[in-house]
């Protein structure tokens, strides 16, 4: 691990673009924070396999998360999200940028000096029937991170450890011989968090962790995260396209477009008082109490721009009721605007 170079854990010099400052935490040192992330993944065809494009999956992105927070990720499918998770847990390469997790560049690391921290980050996958292998038990399928790690001791206490996991994400130790397929939805996503702490992680990417389950459930499995971070202190992405889910579990939320994140805020700052012109259409479209509420629902024109061939300047133009010429010519900054720790990629609405 001698090559690993640690970065500053002062935070950012205060000499650095508003860009690269997108999510100020209050005095506090991120737990994770990445500065410019991009993903580029190549279009080849031919013979010869050649490069004739790029899809622009996610385009100079820099946000943090703090010791015992959670961010919620947001954006209409495609925009980038998943994207996102995964490049930062380098589940894939990124093409740029870096991945700062406990002031260590994990985006300059090899595999090998990698591997140390993997246990510290985890995921929770989407689809509970999945990512599960049908093949193995439940006691298996928890303690394989503890075998690859190293971790657990004898079999007998490995087995103790997941017994005692099963009961703390609200199954039944005698589950340990069952096999995924025994088990609804929502006690499959409960085994996918229990193998995703076994390895006792810091950070966790939930990725539409609750989407394929139902509503009772959802709640069930939100407050389960909650409980587990407020008594382990662990730190979420918590990726997702429902609103009233983020806004019930994040403490801040960025808003991602076509690989763009165009707003990052406290979430209630962000629900109060959203700024840019997409943020406020998605929020409109959350359901309303009342008709008079529903009223205010603002319709966007148009479909998201391919992410192969994104328009110059602000990739939100084409479809922005505000925009004006200027828009085509350069991607705005992330600027502060109302509330500290409120950012937005658009100079028309201040």
């Amino acid at each position: 691990m001698s090559d690993a170079t640690p970065i500053s854990r002062g935070g950012i010099s205060a000499t650095e673009s508003p860009a690269a400052v997108a999510t100020p935490t209050g005095g506090k040192t991120p737990l994770l924070e990445v500065r410019h992330l991009t993903k580029h993944f190549p279009i080849k065809r031919g013979l010869l396999s050649s490069t004739v494009g790029h899809v622009k999956a996610v385009t100079d992105v820099s946000i943090s998360v703090n010791a015992g927070e959670t961010v919620g990720l947001v954006g209409e499918s495609g925009c980038g999200k998943t994207t996102l998770g995964r490049t930062l847990l380098r589940l894939i390469e990124p093409t740029s940028g870096d991945i700062i997790f406990d002031g260590v560049n994990l985006a300059k690391l090899s595999q090998e000096e990698l591997r140390p921290y993997r246990k510290a980050m985890q995921i929770i996958f989407q689809d509970p029937y999945s990512s599960l292998n049908p093949r193995m038990t439940v006691e298996q399928i928890i303690a394989e991170g503890l075998v690859v790690h190293g971790m657990g001791g004898t079999l007998r206490e490995r087995r103790l450890i997941v017994q005692d996991l099963l009961k703390r994400v609200g199954l039944a130790p005698q589950a340990i011989e069952r096999y995924p397929h025994e088990f609804s939805g929502g006690q499959r996503q409960r085994i996918g968090i229990a193998r995703a702490l076994a390895v006792k992680p810091r950070f966790i990417v939930c990725d539409e962790a609750v989407s394929a389950l139902d509503v009772s459930v959802q709640a069930q499995i939100i407050n389960l995260l909650m409980d587990l971070q407020q008594e382990m202190g662990i730190s979420y992405l918590f990726i997702a396209h429902d609103l009233s889910v983020v806004e019930h579990i994040a403490h801040r939320v960025a808003v991602m477009y076509l690989g763009n994140v165009v707003e990052q805020a406290d979430t209630k700052d962000l629900f109060s008082d959203p700024r840019h012109p997409y943020t406020r259409a998605l929020l409109s479209a959350v359901p309303k109490r009342t008709p008079d509420d529903a009223k205010t629902r603002q319709i966007l024109g148009g479909e998201p721009p391919s992410p192969i061939n994104p328009p110059p300047g602000c990739p939100f133009e084409p479809r922005c009721p505000l925009r004006v010429p200027a828009c085509k010519e350069k991607l705005p900054d992330l600027e502060q605007m109302g509330a500290p720790g409120h950012w937005v990629r658009c100079p028309l609405v201040r």
